[in-house]
């Protein structure tokens, strides 16, 4: 929100708007960006160690690499036939000894639907997190829409755990359908699924599940049930929502149960020897591997509270507290167990200012501890953005944190500098500069440890 304040709420370049192009019959446009962008971070590490009264001194190359990025897409619009075709990758020039340039495809795909919308169908790489579907994957969704507020919606694909994957894994594979509803009341709209995967020809997920939604003017609430009926368990149920009070003012809160990772057969692979489940079933039995399955996810809970309420036209204050814990797991399958960690404490505070000094200014202080089962945790954020013109921004900030072990006598305490500029050229064009620099020391009764370095990112990103 800060961001969209200082930009003067202007539209990104190429932004598609009501009664621009493409809308006429027949037509094909075609868009995105490419960006390149040269990173380097540095560091030097100086160890004071008292035991033996020595110094070593290491320096660090960690980043130094060239991230170019290209996000296009082709659309072609008449009056009975709307298709897109996008694609979105990287490829990582790292120019360090002993290691090798990446390339990435996180978005690959053909969409197309009727005019009025009664079909519609995408088939390559893609990303969804409604209808069970848990992020990218390689495949097809598709929909046909049965009445005004009803829709029938099947997935099927391949799930992809990175983009640097290129080819499909067929050794897993999901297939869900959902029925999606709404609006009703002008409040409620939500979906229903069944989805199961396989993997190694094993079931690895199969859940059922509820989304629902419920929005009006300042109230808005959004609820979430997955439940794998092969293990029999609660995989995840989440809730949160927001309502608006008095001139400007939000309350705000979520809470979340899951478990952590998510449940699948194959997370019984975690720990193991072997690297798919194949070679896990000639050391254990299904049932013994759904057991140890189970014993990897270990169970987390979560809950946020929030409070944003403005104290003067250009002045707003923000508060949230979160509470969360995870569980401990049991010893298995050769893999030690884990404790649990205690419920642990967040709380964050910020003063937010707009239009201080110049119309689309913004200057965030912002407090924030943590109070968790290894340490309590300072840091002070200090961080603004200041429109010079319409095509220059400045945006200096500055970290300050503390940190003190509750399991040792370790301290710790970091400063981090920064400022970006972003000179933006005909809404078209635009070159960013961010640079910086972060000292860190921790000290304990046995040593000294004092680490510096900086940090640079340059770039340029092209609209078309």
């Amino acid at each position: 929100l800060a961001a969209l304040v200082a930009s003067g709420g202007r539209p990104a370049p190429g932004a598609e708007t009501p009664g621009g192009r493409g809308k006429s019959d027949g037509e094909w446009k075609s868009g995105g960006s490419f960006s390149a962008f040269y990173m380097r971070d540095e560091s030097y590490q100086q160890i004071d160690d008292a035991a033996t009264s020595t110094t070593t001194t290491e320096a660090d190359v960690n980043l130094n690499q060239i991230l170019s990025t290209l996000d296009t897409f082709v659309s072609y619009s008449s009056p009975n036939l709307k298709m897109k075709l996008r694609a979105t990758g990287t490829l990582t020039q790292d120019f360090r000894e002993s290691t090798s340039d990446v390339g990435a495809l996180s978005v690959l795909y053909l969409e197309a639907y009727d005019a009025e919308q009664r079909y519609y169908g995408r088939i390559g790489r893609q990303n969804r997190s409604t209808g069970g579907v848990l992020g990218r994957f390689d495949g097809l969704l598709a929909s046909t829409r049965l009445t005004p507020r009803f829709k029938l919606e099947g997935v099927a694909g391949s799930p992809v755990d990175s983009p640097k994957e290129v080819g499909i894994d067929t050794s897993r594979y999901f297939y869900g359908v959902s029925l999606v509803f709404g609006r009703f009341a002008n409040a409620f709209d939500g979906d229903i699924y069944v989805i199961e995967q396989r993997a190694a020809g094993m079931i690895d997920r199969q859940a059922v599940g509820l989304e629902l939604r419920y929005v009006e003017k300042g109230r808005s609430v959004f609820t979430a049930i997955d439940y794998d009926v092969h293990f029999g368990e609660l995989n995840y149920a989440l809730v949160n929502g927001s309502w608006s009070y008095g001139e400007g003012g939000t309350i705000s809160f979520a809470a979340d149960y899951r478990h952590s990772p998510l449940l699948f057969t194959s997370n019984a692979l975690l720990g193991q020897t072997v690297f798919n489940l194949d070679d896990l079933r000639g050391l254990y039995t299904d049932s013994e591997i759904q057991a140890l399955a189970i014993d990897r996810s270990a169970e987390s809970r979560s809950v946020t509270f929030g409070v944003s309420q403005p104290i003067s036209p250009k002045l707003s204050v923000n508060f949230d507290a979160t509470a969360s814990d995870v569980a401990a797991t049991p010893a298995s399958g050769g893999v030690p167990a884990t404790t649990a960690s205690g419920t642990e404490y967040y709380y964050s505070a910020q003063l937010i200012g707009s239009s201080l000094f110049k119309e689309g200014d913004i200057g965030i202080l912002g407090l924030r501890y943590a109070d968790t089962a290894s340490a309590d945790r300072w840091v002070i954020d200090i961080n603004t953005r200041y429109p010079w013109s319409r095509e220059l921004r400045f945006n200096p900030r500055l970290r300050l944190s503390y940190r003190e072990s509750k399991v040792s006598d370790e301290t710790q305490i970091s400063i981090r500098p920064s400022i970006r500029v972003n000179y933006n050229r005909r809404g078209k064009l635009q070159y960013e500069l961010e640079f910086g620099g972060e000292w860190l020391r921790s000290e304990s009764s046995l040593s000294r440890d004092t680490t510096s370095g900086y940090f640079i990112n340059l770039g340029v990103r092209r609209d078309f």
